[in-house]
């Protein structure tokens, strides 16, 4: 316990701050006020009634501590701002062991807009709110009095925010307004806690009527009662006024009763709430019910749909000329009700009014329309009570509605995943991306139905889980087996190297469902995240055709090539002797294990080409490292020379090793990890007329860079005028952006945009143009945000780069 010094000071009976349109802090009043406010330590000390003035406000920024003398009160009548930027702010009695110590609370007149946040107000004796707006959020109101106030915050003539905040054990109600005055709060999120703990007969939410254009709100609370005189939540017009209520999502459980409504000129929506074991009154004509109706004229209205009602001593009771409705046959209630009961009887409704009362299409605790009559009271029971149509019933059966993973519960999934239900079975079978020893998963069933085991954890599927579903009119429950297949998932580049221009457009298929549409030849996709069968099957077709030219099973990361021609027998044959028919090809990366150190994979695609080597003319007496032949890709080669070194890929004839063609690599220009694309043909008039030889870089990224042709230079040029392909700005762009680049002389342009995945989004220019720097506005006002690529292609020529539109 902490034991505080005493100092003894004469002060005023109250401190009255200067109304100079200051703002305060508790610092600026200890050393102001005389007295009235001390501070100990790290605690201030209010000795005296605390009043701050109309043009005045006190301010509480920093983490704060504040104990008040017996019977003192703070009022404000400028602004309050309780809100730490960390931490928590404490108001408190200064002698917490006896209730007749503690402070008198708070009280806003009229004043301006304040706040509590991250604030705890404990040992008082309420908060009184006067035609003052005032938010509560993530706040505690705990173990308050009532010196001040009738409940833990009353307010009148206002309509405060109250959100995220807990009540606990206050003496009286938690939150309450006068019978005569006007407010319509806003109550969301909050937990109630064994409020009203001196017993006696209020709720722990008691609110009056309602601001006519305004709707009072009680949404998304906890309410667990514990004294056998205390409701949950009670609205009322007894001295006239009107009410506009929504009381939704709510679970109110253990109190007296669940949620009343009386008097006239009431409407409500009652939606989504959970009224369970309301029964702490044991006498059932002194309350016990889930929901109650009381109204002397048929002004008292409600619509009531979806809700729980089980356990209460009378599940829901309307009196006097009160006339809600439960459902009708355009709009059924939803309503599941069951084993609400008094006196060893079963009471779902009981109508104790004259009026006809519409309840169709609920739950009243089994499938039977007979047994729904029989815990209905109404006009066959007495004819003078008005008749409850409730046909047809709604029924309960223990089945999934659906059952999956939602990617919000399971990090690592991109989206949701849906499993394929077999009712007749009761099985589920799913299948997931990734890891399965760890899924929370996620079921809709619906309302009434209990699930065992829970669902708010996560499970290892690696073998079935069986999940029994309830109901409440049967005594065993039906079982369901869950089982989850784990699917491939792995990240693939997408590469398009085949020269044949029949196949100048594909379409590509996972698993046989179409992936990239019209993807062109010398395109290259970015790694992307692809799940598929324990398979994973890729084909290929022709673009809008259905016939598959070629199909790979791919087993882990990698870059998959489409190359080769449609029909060798129509080009010429590869020097070597290799099969050039249309064909996919995978292979692995590895990464480099510092990021200085360039990495390379050549893959050979040029089907007409004899084989390839890699050589630095300074460096291994100019002998090649390596040789590579078509459809094979050789094993990363690490570039470790001086950072001025360059590369030559060389072709080369097979007898006399004589240089067909040469294109130079200088490392600087390019990514620290990239694979090099051999494709199109040494002779373009003997195959087709499809594209010339070309080299291209390109990273996992899908950025393409073209190589320079050196074949007919000196082995050691400096590096002449070329072609160029400038990065567009500005970038991020919205929606328009600039792209240039440079022709070293006269050539057919064609620059195209592309989505990230390859499909053709617009050709923005297709023309010829002169050799020089050459810019062009490309306008995106017609996309959706995300990243593009721009592929500029001349005459031989072709470069690739990225954008980012970004709304």
């Amino acid at each position: 316990m902490c034991f505080l010094h005493l100092i003894p000071l004469t002060v005023s009976a109250q401190y009255i701050t200067p109304g100079n349109h200051l703002t305060l802090s508790f610092e600026d009043l200890v050393s102001m006020s005389d007295g009235a406010v001390l501070q100990d330590g790290d605690i201030f000390l209010v000795n005296s009634d605390l009043i701050i003035s109309a043009t005045d406000k006190l301010v509480i920024s920093e983490e704060s501590y504040i104990r008040v003398a017996a019977g003192k009160r703070i009022e404000i009548l400028g602004q309050f701002i309780s809100d730490p930027n960390y931490g928590t702010v404490t108001f408190t009695a200064q002698d917490t062991l006896s209730v007749a110590n503690n402070f008198r609370g708070f009280r806003f007149d009229n004043a301006e807009p304040s706040l509590f946040r991250n604030t705890t107000v404990k040992y008082s004796g309420g908060i009184q709110l006067l035609g003052t707006f005032v938010e509560f959020n993530q706040c505690v109101i705990r173990n308050n009095g009532t010196s001040n106030t009738s409940s833990a915050i009353t307010f009148s003539n206002t309509s405060p925010i109250i959100r995220h905040c807990d009540f606990i054990e206050n003496l009286q109600s938690a939150i309450g307004s006068a019978a005569n005055v006007q407010g319509s709060p806003i109550i969301q999120h909050n937990r109630f806690i064994h409020n009203v703990t001196n017993n006696t007969n209020r709720p722990q939410i008691n609110l009056g009527p309602g601001v006519p254009s305004d709707t009072l709100r009680i949404e998304n609370n906890y309410i667990e009662g514990n004294f056998s005189l205390s409701g949950g939540i009670a609205v009322a017009t007894l001295t006239g006024g009107t009410i506009v209520a929504s009381i939704r999502n709510n679970t109110i459980t253990n109190n007296r009763y669940g949620y009343t409504q009386v008097g006239n000129n009431i409407s409500s929506i009652i939606e989504g709430n959970q009224f369970i074991d309301n029964n702490l009154e044991t006498n059932p004509l002194s309350g016990g019910s889930g929901i109650n109706f009381f109204g002397s004229n048929t002004t008292n209205v409600s619509i009531v749909r979806n809700n729980l009602i089980t356990g209460n001593l009378w599940g829901i009771t309307i009196q006097g000329n009160a006339q809600p409705s439960f459902g009708t046959e355009q709009s059924p209630g939803g309503n599941v009700i069951f084993q609400n009961g008094n006196s060893g009887e079963t009471y779902a409704l009981y109508n104790n009014t004259p009026q006809s009362i519409q309840a169709v299409g609920n739950y009243w605790g089994d499938n039977s329309e007979a047994f729904a009559e029989s815990v209905i009271f109404h006009k066959p029971d007495d004819s003078s009570l008005g008749t409850v149509s409730y046909l047809p019933i709604k029924t309960l059966n223990p089945v999934f509605n659906s059952f999956g993973f939602l990617a919000t519960d399971n990090t690592f999934l991109n989206e949701d995943i849906w499993g394929e239900i077999d009712e007749d079975n009761a099985t589920i079978s799913i299948s997931v991306p990734g890891n399965i020893q760890s899924l929370r998963p996620f079921a809709d069933i619906d309302l009434g139905i209990e699930i065992t085991p829970a669902l708010s954890q996560a499970y290892d599927f690696s073998d079935p889980i069986e999940f029994a579903l309830s109901v409440p009119h049967e005594n065993e429950p039906r079982v369901w087996t869950i089982q989850v297949t784990q699917v491939r998932n792995v990240w693939l580049q997408f590469v398009h190297k085949s020269a044949d221009p029949e196949l100048e457009f594909i379409d590509v298929y996972v698993d046989g469902n179409l992936f990239l549409e019209s993807f062109e030849f010398r395109m290259a996709t970015e790694m992307m995240h692809i799940s598929g069968s324990s398979n994973l099957i890729i084909e290929v077709t022709k673009a809008g055709d259905s016939e598959v030219i070629a199909s790979k099973d791919v087993p882990f990361n990698g870059s998959l090539v489409f190359h080769g021609v449609l029909e060798p027998d129509h080009f010429l044959t590869n020097p070597e002797g290799f099969n050039t028919n249309a064909s996919l090809s995978f292979f692995m990366h590895e990464i480099p294990l510092v990021e200085w150190v360039p990495i390379v994979n050549i893959f050979h695609a040029a089907t007409d080409l004899p084989n390839i080597a890699f050589v630095n003319p300074n460096f291994n007496n100019g002998n090649s490292f390596f040789h590579t032949s078509y459809s094979i890709t050789n094993d990363m080669f690490t570039f470790l020379g001086p950072e001025e070194d360059f590369f030559y890929l060389e072709t080369r004839d097979q007898d006399t090793h004589e240089v067909i063609a040469r294109f130079k690599l200088i490392f600087d220009d390019l990514p620290d990890v990239f694979v090099l694309y051999v494709s199109g043909f040494q002779n373009p008039g003997d195959n087709q007329n499809g594209a010339p030889l070309n080299v291209f870089a390109i990273d996992f990224d899908g950025n393409i860079m073209e190589l320079l042709n050196v074949t007919h230079t000196d082995t050691n040029p400096e590096l002449p005028v070329s072609f160029l392909l400038r990065q567009n700005y500005p970038n991020p762009f919205n929606p328009t952006t600039v792209i240039s680049f440079d022709l070293p002389e006269a050539s057919h342009v064609r620059l195209s945009v592309y989505t990230i995945t390859g499909q053709l989004v617009r050709v923005v220019k297709n023309e010829s143009l002169n050799s020089g720097t050459h810019t062009i506005s490309f306008d995106a006002t017609a996309l959706s945000s995300g990243m593009y690529l721009y592929h500029l292609q001349a005459d031989e020529h072709t470069q690739t780069k990225k954008m980012l539109l970004v709304r």
